[in-house]
């Protein structure tokens, strides 16, 4: 979603929505829970888990508190729900961490990366103003929220 209020990309109200394919395939979802449900649903992905009957955005903030503020194809920004003044930029589809990514994605991993940087500075810039003093990646296993192992 961009702009001052969410618009879906792909515009849809719809649970179940075909999303343009992201530049990396990430791994399964079917076994995501907790906070990395709600990371999945801020990619627009995981309506399953949450039986959304309403708008994506409307869905992200019953369950999560929260909607995206920007979605593109491959990357989704939100604010961090603990700290309003920092937003989070992550993939869409889901990689354990940075390593993993590069093993999965060595095609487009880079490119990834700096689409997630590019990103959560336009988005930081628009709904925060200025730029971010820190843009980090975690590294594993320095992981706030752990992404299980698909099955």
């Amino acid at each position: 979603w961009h702009g001052g209020s969410p618009r879906p990309f792909p515009v849809s109200t719809e649970t179940t929505t075909e999303y343009p394919q992201p530049l990396c395939k990430g791994a399964n979802i079917s076994g995501v829970s907790g906070a990395a449900a709600c990371f999945c649903l801020y990619g627009g992905r995981c309506l399953q888990h949450f039986h959304c009957g309403e708008s994506v955005p409307h869905c992200q903030e019953l369950h999560c508190g929260e909607h995206s503020l920007e979605m593109t194809q491959s990357v989704t920004s939100f604010f961090n729900i603990r700290h309003t003044s920092d937003v989070l930029s992550i993939p869409v589809e889901r990689f354990r961490d940075i390593k993993k990514l590069a093993v999965d994605c060595p095609d487009h991993a880079e490119q990834l990366l700096t689409e997630m940087v590019a990103v959560g500075r336009r988005v930081f810039a628009e709904y925060i103003g200025g730029t971010p003093e820190w843009q980090c990646v975690h590294l594993y296993p320095y992981i706030s929220v752990p992404w299980p192992e698909a099955s």
